[in-house]
């Protein structure tokens, strides 16, 4: 479904300076897979998360998403892979905080300019994530927990394959961050791969495999 073939991206800061976040990574999630990497701060997790959505290009190796490769695909068909197979959930909750809850939700399905139902589909996602009261509050009105709710929605809502989530229970509570993960946890028994990159080793039992991420290198821990 998802694979990394000996990925290696290098940055370049300067003439005199090169810094290699991912070496030589070789991954292959299956469908339906929980995959967890844990690592420290600047390990590399979130380049490689940002390598599995093509917003960028390996220096060497390659990306691949159901046998195509994202370095090889044009803009074009970059973006409709990502509109139709791909969900984020970023590290902040990313909502815009003058659009109501429902609005927020329905954002990403009006972008890949499926209006039709994106909203009765939104209602629907906030419903099952416990929120049918907020659907037309803003995002100022609701707690850190809610927001994390609302970002995991809207990542739903195109029906994505898989979803990439980076440190998703950032700056949660001990009760909210197993909350969240319970919720991830019932996405992912229906069929809905995850990626996720958290610097959290309490995170871990919930994988079906789990990788440290340690001088841009992927070992696996679990």
């Amino acid at each position: 479904m998802l694979s990394f073939r000996n990925v290696t991206k290098n940055f370049i800061l300067d003439s005199a300076t090169t810094i290699t976040p991912v070496r030589d990574v070789t991954l292959d999630v299956a469908q339906g897979e929980f995959i967890i990497i844990v690592g420290r701060s600047g390990t590399g997790k979130t380049t490689l998360l940002n390598l599995a959505a093509g917003l960028v290009k390996p220096s060497s190796g390659k990306v691949m998403i159901d046998d195509s490769d994202l370095a090889g695909l044009s803009d074009k068909r970059l973006s409709s892979l990502r509109s139709h197979k791909i969900g984020f959930i970023f590290q902040f909750p990313s909502l815009l905080p003058s659009l109501r809850i429902l609005d927020n939700v329905s954002l990403p399905a009006i972008f890949k300019d499926r209006r039709n139902g994106a909203n009765e589909r939104a209602v629907e996602l906030l419903s099952t994530l416990g929120l049918a009261s907020k659907i037309g509050v803003f995002p100022r009105q609701l707690s850190a927990g809610e927001q994390k709710r609302v970002v995991i929605a809207r990542s739903l809502i195109n029906q994505p394959q898989v979803i990439l989530a980076d440190e998703p229970t950032s700056d949660l509570d001990t009760r909210t961050e197993q909350e969240v993960m319970d919720v991830l946890r019932d996405i992912n028994s229906r069929g809905v791969t995850f990626l996720l990159v958290t610097h959290s080793l309490e995170l871990i039992p919930f994988a079906t495999r789990a990788f440290e991420m340690n001088q841009s290198h992927l070992n696996q821990i679990k």
